[in-house]
């Protein structure tokens, strides 16, 4: 997967306690893939896993307060 090709690009502003953890993420995959992880591909790639983990992103709004009314 490479960040060229995309149609459209989606600007991200994550909260500064989620910044750090794209970086943890890309110093333990790089090593097990063999390769550079582009921003872009991981990013895409969480959201893709996320969404196919419907009750863990729930659990994590519910933390977030989310569901607080």
């Amino acid at each position: 997967m490479r960040t060229d090709g995309r149609e459209q690009t989606v600007q991200l502003h994550p909260q500064q306690s989620t910044v750090n953890t794209p970086c943890e993420a890309t110093r333990t995959l790089e090593p097990a893939l063999g390769e550079q992880v582009r921003k872009a591909d991981l990013r895409e790639t969480a959201l893709l896993v996320g969404l196919q983990h419907t009750d863990e992103i729930a659990a994590t709004l519910r933390e977030l307060g989310c569901d607080l009314d």
